[in-house]
Order: C-alpha cells, then structure tokens, then sequence
C-alpha cells in the first residue's frame, strides 16, 4: 500500500442533514448529520496500527496512556506541543493562536477531512519536519503559555492600559 487515497465518498455521494449543528432532531431523507465538535470525556486509544505507532515513535505504553488519548481526542493541544508532538489541528476555538501553521504545528480548515487526512499524510511521510514542527511547538509552549508567560502578558497589559493606551495598542499581549 504505496499510496493511500481519502476519498470521502460517503458525505459526498449520500444525502445528508442540511442543518448543522448539534441540537437533538429527527432527521429525515438522510443518512448523517455535521455536528459541530465537543471535547470527549474520557477518550481512549481503541485501535492502532503498530506500523504508524512506528513510524511516529510511540510504543505500547504510549498508545495506552491517558494522556495520549487526551491529546489525540482533541482536549489537550498545549499538552501535546509540550510534549514535542507534531500537532494538528482544526481551525476551531484558539487553535490558530495555539499553533503557528507550518512553524509550531500545522492548522487545517474544519470539516475539510481531504486537507486533515493531507496533513496526516504529509506528517507521517516527513520524519525531519515532525522533528522539527514538535520541537518549535514544545519552545513554543515554553515561551508563550507558561504560567509565568501569562502573567508577564497580563502585567504588561495592565501596565499598558496604567499608561493610556488602547488593548488593541498593546502590542505585549499578543501571542507570539
């Protein structure tokens, strides 16, 4: 298997629910419905191909902890930088500003699963660019959401507003 092909024929050659979103309702003409995403509870590592785990450098002790599953289920994209990992993530909530695409991990439309599965892809192909976008986005993490960044951001902040200036002014309260 040379090359793997994500053809997403279901969604687009099925009926699906017009109406997005994640209220409860009976849906009719239709075999899937889009929902918007939200953190899983208590997400587990069910399945896994020793190969990938290979190629990513994780071992069985990797795929069997908690932690591992949090960060793969999408509840902690900080923890994963943290730890080195190549993250990817959806253009949702604060993940754009978490990320710096192509530099400290890699930001993909949401609901595109042609440019998710690409970046996949992509990752899992470049062993020298997984390297590099986990170390920047480790650096990242140690630089920006600390604790001691976070309060060096706020006192700047304040300290710039003590000052007259406008929030938007405060060019300290970026991210960077």
């Amino acid at each position: 298997m040379s090359r793997l092909n994500f053809d997403n024929a279901f969604v687009r050659d099925l009926p699906g629910d017009p109406e997005q979103g994640s209220r409860q309702r009976q849906v009719l003409g239709a075999v899937y419905s889009r929902v918007h995403p939200t953190p899983v509870a208590a997400p587990r590592v069910v399945a896994w191909s020793a190969e990938m785990a290979q190629v990513l450098g994780w071992d069985a002790a990797d795929l069997e902890s908690p932690e591992l599953a949090q960060v793969l289920g999408g509840n902690a994209l900080l923890e994963g930088m943290a730890a080195g990992l190549p993250m990817i993530a959806t253009d949702v909530g604060g993940n754009s500003e978490a990320l710096e695409d192509g530099v400290s991990g890699v930001v993909v439309p949401a609901r595109d699963p042609r440019r998710l599965a690409d970046a996949i892809l992509h990752l899992a192909r470049d062993a020298d660019l997984r390297k590099r976008i986990g170390t920047a986005a480790c650096e990242r993490v140690s630089r920006s959401f600390t604790l001691e960044a976070c309060v060096q951001s706020y006192d700047l902040f304040y300290r710039g507003l003590l000052s007259g200036q406008r929030p938007g002014d405060i060019a300290h309260v970026q991210i960077r």
